[in-house]
C-alpha cells in the first residue's frame, strides 16, 4: 500500500515539474506557506519525484 501511495506522490510531483516548466519558470509560488522562487519550487518537487520514484525502484529492484 506505502508503495502505490510513495508512486502516487512521485507521479503528482512529476506532473508538478512538468507544469512549471511550460507554465513559468521564473514567477513565484507558495511551498508551505512562504513564498520561494520559481527555481527552488522546481527544484523541491524534482527531488521528491527523485526520491521517492527511487525509494519504489529499489523495493521492486530487491524483491527480485
Amino acid at each position: 500500500m506505502r508503495e502505490k501511495f510513495n508512486i502516487i506522490v512521485a507521479l503528482f510531483a512529476i506532473g508538478t515539474v512538468i507544469y512549471k516548466l511550460f507554465n513559468c519558470i521564473e514567477c513565484e509560488e507558495r511551498f508551505l506557506m512562504f513564498d520561494i522562487s520559481g527555481y527552488a519550487y522546481l527544484m523541491i518537487w524534482t527531488v521528491i519525484a527523485i526520491v521517492l520514484a527511487f525509494g519504489v525502484y529499489q523495493k521492486r529492484k530487491n524483491s527480485e
